[in-house]
């Protein structure tokens, strides 16, 4: 992911030590500190393990992460935080850190990560938020578990928002842990992964092979893009410089970016990839710069100059 210093390329080691995680499942970056987050097994228990960037060649060597030749090094950073379930999907925002887990909820741990040398904050977990859905949620939908995270700020104020897909279904919690309505889907059960729009105060959902809009000051349903791909889309990005541009990729290997304000049609059509698009993140730094990834391994920088 992006990190503020630059691009971190990180990878599980080959064989656990005492602290290195055995498996990752999701990984992210701070919105602005030069810290990651990954989440995955330790042994048979499922952690969150905390990093930060260092200089090269002061890499612990019980990281359970390498790092590509000539990338800033990461080092362990903390306690490793035990997780209730498995987990699946990660986001990280100020002092907020979500992880959402297979079991269907989301646990909230508060940290600090300017903070060096107190890490008591993120060795539990404050919150887990379950989302209301219904009592005609199927089985099927409980079961499918927390596929997509994000946390942010929304409409410009200081309060955090935390949103999830879980079941198939958008949601939102506010910072005490109250869910928010959303606008109900028209194809319940078939949303995969969402953002927040910080700017717009806006939360954006991949549902299906659609692009949605919800709006949830008014709960309502503000827009949608009828396929937006040619296949279900698998992760969307708003860009935290540019105030209206948001990519999606989908299972169809194309990445396209969209102007919130005219969503007739994309901006751009990014077509390289071969295999399905499984992540995207914008730099921090530079407003044009988009950085798309696949499920062979693939990835791709793009300048949109």
């Amino acid at each position: 992911r992006d990190c503020r210093d630059g691009f971190v390329e990180v990878r599980a080691a080959s064989a656990p030590s005492a602290q290195s995680l055995s498996s990752i499942s999701a990984i992210t970056s701070h919105n602005h500190e030069p810290v990651a987050c990954a989440a995955g097994k330790w042994g048979s228990s499922s952690v969150l393990a905390l990093y930060r960037q260092t200089e090269a060649g002061s890499t612990d060597a019980g990281s359970g992460l390498r790092q590509a030749e000539g990338a800033p090094r990461l080092q362990l950073h903390g306690q490793l935080v035990a997780l209730p379930g498995h987990p699946t999907a990660v986001a990280w925002s100020d002092q907020t850190l979500a992880c959402g887990l297979h079991e269907g909820t989301v646990e909230v741990l508060r940290f600090d990560p300017s903070a060096r040398d107190d890490h008591s904050r993120a060795r539990r977990v404050a919150q887990s938020l379950q989302p209301q859905l219904g009592a005609t949620a199927s089985s099927e939908q409980t079961a499918a578990g927390t596929s997509s995270v994000a946390v942010g700020v929304l409409d410009g104020k200081h309060a955090r928002r935390i949103g999830a897909v879980v079941g198939g279904s958008p949601c939102l919690w506010d910072a005490e842990g109250s869910e928010i309505s959303l606008a109900p889907s028209s194809e319940a059960g078939s949303a995969h992964c969402l953002d927040l729009d910080w700017d717009k105060g806006s939360v954006l959902v991949g549902d299906g092979r659609h692009l949605s809009v919800y709006d949830p000051r008014h709960s309502r349903l503000a827009a949608k893009v009828q396929s937006a791909h040619f296949a279900a889309l698998n992760t969307v990005c708003c860009s935290h410089l540019h105030p209206h541009w948001v990519a999606s990729g989908s299972a169809d290997g194309v990445v396209k970016v969209w102007d919130m304000r005219r969503l007739e049609a994309p901006l751009f059509r990014l077509a390289w990839h071969l295999t399905s698009i499984s992540g995207l993140a914008w730099s921090w730094a530079n407003a044009q710069m988009l950085v798309s990834c696949a499920h062979d391994g693939s990835h791709r920088f793009w300048n949109l100059r």
